[in-house]
């Protein structure tokens, strides 16, 4: 039977990658660490990393000049961390926006190479830190640190793209709030509410000659799935990924939602865990929503293994 030990968080960054900081590190698995001949992660490794994406922010209080990550700012993380640190280690949470470039404070894209206060940081950013946390802290250790997705919105986008351009990242558990793609590729057909990261990120991919291992900036209905019509990418839990746990809000007339179950590639549902919530789209990621209760109970349940 699976049984993973977590506890007390730190939401800080443990010396990873440009962002820096403080933190603590390898309080956990004290078993381990222990063990004669133990290929053990570093010190300094925490026992839980938490990616956080956070969606499109069309309502007034945004301010218009970016995606902020609002998941952070909401405090919609301190469930997941309540969860954690119930149950005994560490974790640091890093967090990003629904934006494919950091933002400075003034709304200028900043590549993570280049000099600048960053207020929001975005999916290249994530293409460095999620890689080398895998490299350093996960790897081939026998007490690897562990993995928690938290997405919500056009979140679950940049985090399934990320995981399927990632598919030895280990994940404990994916969590999909309410994802939609519906105007994060154009947003012609949502009459400018929402992004245009298709052109954004081809225009990036011709100016750098990058390679990616597949389109990921083509979100919806591009993804071939036995016995079901082309599905988009946050509809898809990718196979590194342990446990998908899916809310879809409450469908209303002025507001998006998640309208198609998630399943694997292969069709299959296979630990993904669905429920519809009483919210609606903007409501969900409230840390204090019926949504993040389920959520946080199901996590609870199964990190009490």
């Amino acid at each position: 039977m699976r049984r993973l030990l977590i506890g007390a968080v730190v939401l800080a960054l443990a010396g990873c990658g440009p962002r820096g900081g403080g933190g603590s590190g390898g309080g956990g698995y004290d078993d381990d660490d222990d063990a004669t001949g133990a290929n053990l992660r570093p010190d300094d490794a925490p026992d839980f990393v938490i990616f956080s994406f956070s969606g499109h922010c069309f309502l007034s209080d945004c301010g218009g000049a970016r995606n902020p990550e609002y998941l952070e700012a909401h405090g919609t993380q301190t469930e997941i961390v309540r969860v954690v640190e119930s149950h005994g280690a560490d974790a640091i949470v890093l967090s990003y926006a629904d934006e494919f470039y950091n933002r400075g404070p003034g709304g200028d894209w900043l590549t993570p190479s280049m000099d600048g206060d960053v207020e929001d940081y975005g999916f290249l950013q994530a293409m460095l830190e999620m890689p080398a946390i895998r490299d350093q802290w996960i790897a081939d250790f026998d007490n690897p640190t562990r993995v928690i997705v938290l997405a919500h919105s056009h979140g679950t986008v940049w985090a399934h793209a990320a995981l399927f351009l990632l598919p030895d990242l280990p994940v404990d558990i994916l969590i999909d709030l309410d994802g939609v793609s519906t105007g994060w590729e154009s947003d012609t057909a949502t009459f400018g509410v929402g992004d245009d990261w298709g052109a954004i990120i081809e225009a990036y991919n011709a100016a750098t000659n990058i390679e990616w291992s597949f389109e990921f900036w083509h979100a919806a209905n591009n993804w071939a799935v036995p016995d079901l019509p082309s599905q988009d990418i946050e509809d898809i839990a990718p196979d590194s990924a342990w446990l998908n746990i899916e809310v879809q809000a409450r469908n209303t007339l002025t507001l998006p939602n998640d309208d198609a179950l998630n399943h694997r590639l292969d069709g299959f549902t296979e630990s993904i865990w669905s429920v519809q919530s009483v919210e609606d789209h903007t409501g969900v990621d409230d840390p204090d929503s019926d949504a993040m209760i389920w959520v946080a109970q199901q996590m609870d349940a199964l990190y009490s293994w």
